[in-house]
């Protein structure tokens, strides 16, 4: 087994980014202990039910003390707030990093908060990738976000976030601003025969309508519907699959 690499890490924050982060620091043996907090009581007790953390503290400063890596997973506007909270209890040397989709007003808010010996690296959730999804849906999401990566790859085109929606429908937003709705898998390979689908006739679709695409809808059993800046249209007359 390989040696962890850290006695220590906190998570504050334990959303679908906190959580996954947890899991795959246990799964690559990153430390030998991993402690989270939420604001949410709720939240406390799922996560202590569902055990991705080895404890789960009843406060931000309790969850960092001799942690020597500390994430914040929490949203932009609280990352100041939690630093202040935290602060006193960082040890000298600890590594504070977040998982904000912006960095100046992280680093403002932060910054000034640090304890002498402290050191704040910001960080992107996945190169700024947003996930959502029902609660205990954490390890599927990231799986789904990590196979929508390899199957837009042909195309030049990556996932900046996905959803799972409550009735267990995926939606991806690329990287150029347009959405693919997939809907619900029906099949183990449903997904993918529709991304395969927008795949072979993209290139043709965006030769046409360039940077226009908004959201591309793929739940027809044999076509798609599509919505450009100034038109939307659909080209299949059948019934859409259920969402």
């Amino acid at each position: 087994m390989t040696m962890a690499g850290f006695d220590k890490i906190a998570i504050i924050g334990l959303g679908l980014i906190g959580s996954s982060i947890a899991h795959a620091a246990r799964r690559g043996n990153l430390a030998r202990q991993i402690v989270g907090f939420d604001a949410s009581a709720d939240v406390r007790t799922r996560a202590a039910a569902l055990g991705f953390c080895d404890a789960v503290a009843e406060d931000a400063p309790s969850a960092v003390a001799d942690a020597e890596l500390v994430f914040l997973c929490v949203p932009v506007g609280a990352c100041g707030s939690v630093t202040e909270q935290i602060a006193p209890r960082l040890p000298a040397g600890a590594i504070l990093t977040d998982v904000g989709s912006v960095k100046g007003a992280v680093i403002r808010d932060v910054v000034p908060h640090l304890p002498a010996g402290v050191h704040f690296i910001p960080a992107h959730p996945i190169a700024g990738t947003e996930f959502s999804g029902p609660e205990g849906s954490e390890k599927e999401v990231v799986a789904r976000y990590r196979d929508f990566a390899g199957w837009f790859k042909s195309i030049d085109l990556a996932p900046e976030g996905v959803h799972l929606s409550g009735r267990y429908a995926w939606s991806v937003k690329l990287n150029n601003g347009m959405t693919v709705e997939l809907g619900r898998e029906q099949t183990k390979t449903t997904l993918k025969d529709r991304v395969e689908r927008l795949i072979s006739i993209y290139p043709q679709l965006a030769a046409r309508l360039q940077n226009k695409i908004e959201s591309v809808d793929m739940r027809y059993p044999n076509g798609l519907a599509l919505k450009a800046e100034g038109l939307a249209f659909g080209m299949d007359s059948k019934k859409k699959a259920k969402r």
